[in-house]
């Protein structure tokens, strides 16, 4: 049978509780978030994610048929792709999303007011914000780690008034924001041939990670995967490569608070250097023991400009720069080609 997982259009964020679980190496386990804990009697050893009730709305899935004259709406329980709706007993398959039904919480859909239409609900698939918790889908979503790196907090039913889940609504509510932008895009839009469509779509961001041996994550990749060799770069020929250093881990990985910080600075980039189109944002490399920001810009003194008087720019050192003239873009063409 296959195990995979179904993600939120909207906050990227799992719509099932389904999660490997170590029972002695190389044994896993899984969690089926739709059976009696877990669907299984777990040993000593073993330790599933705790989840709590703040973690409930993450199992309550939404989807609105993406094509037909008649709008569906299902709602239900989700295991290995298939949604069983509480209305009617029936079941769908609905994949990993974004095929035949836009998935995603029921608690998002409502943030997003309720549309009983799919081209009527605003996704952010592919959009930097979406790509910043991406990263942690996997064949199953990665809860631990995610929590590891410090961010709990958005995990947490949205509708709760605590700190966690005002932040995890703010998080929500800027991703809808974000994705409201693509509303009136074409579903299966013809690929980019400009730096101006790339930036007016902004929606071809892709996240990855890379691995020890031993599996665990020393390395997070964010880049547009639909900016190619064929691409239009006329007008900006100044490659801005930024560094900015940080105390690690011994896999050279950044405590949570420098985390948050390096990706508020990361977001406050992407506006800065986008803005009116004179620059753009093309991939950001975590690890180990530094972050690093490629960007092409129209001029690259006034890019330079717009960075340094950021917030968080010489935390927690000292940033960097390695620029060139560099029209055609190799290097970034080499890095991506690296990274895939």
């Amino acid at each position: 049978m296959a195990v995979f997982a179904t993600y939120c259009s909207l906050c990227a964020l799992p719509l099932q509780h389904d999660h490997y679980v170590h029972a002695g190496d190389p044994m896993l386990k899984i969690y089926r978030g739709a059976a009696p804990d877990g669907g299984h009697l777990w040993e000593a050893h073993e330790h599933p994610f705790p989840f709590g009730p703040e973690h409930a709305w993450l199992k309550d899935a939404v989807g609105l048929r993406l094509f037909g004259e008649v709008p569906e709406f299902i709602r239900g329980p989700l295991q290995d792709g298939a949604l069983v709706d509480v209305q009617t007993g029936r079941e769908h398959f609905v994949g990993e999303g974004d095929e035949e039904y836009r998935m995603l919480h029921a608690a998002c859909w409502e943030r997003s007011g309720r549309p009983i239409k799919a081209d009527a609900q605003p996704r952010s698939t592919g959009r930097h914000g979406y790509a910043l918790l991406a990263s942690y889908q996997e064949q199953l979503f990665e809860f631990q780690e995610l929590v590891d790196e410090g961010k709990s907090w958005a995990l947490v039913d949205p509708s709760l008034g605590n700190e966690a889940g005002l932040r995890s609504r703010a998080r929500i509510d800027a991703l809808l924001l974000e994705a409201r932008r693509g509303l009136l895009a074409p579903s299966r839009p013809h690929a980019v041939r400009t730096v101006a469509e790339v930036l007016a779509r902004d929606s071809g961001w892709h996240a990855s990670v890379l691995r020890t041996e031993n599996g665990q994550r020393h390395q997070a990749l964010r880049y547009r995967a639909d900016v190619k060799p064929l691409l239009d770069v006329s007008g900006y020929p100044a490659l801005v490569w930024l560094m900015k250093e940080y105390a690690g881990d011994a896999l050279g990985r950044p405590d949570a608070p420098t985390r948050q910080a390096l990706e508020d600075f990361e977001v406050a980039l992407k506006a800065a250097v986008e803005a009116d189109d004179a620059a753009i944002l093309l991939m950001v490399m975590v690890g180990p023991g530094q972050v690093q920001f490629i960007a092409y810009a129209r001029d690259e003194l006034a890019t330079r400009q717009r960075i340094d008087v950021l917030p968080g720019r010489d935390h927690p050192k000292p940033a960097e720069y390695d620029n060139e003239q560099d029209p055609e873009w190799k290097v970034y063409f080499e890095q991506v080609s690296q990274a895939r």
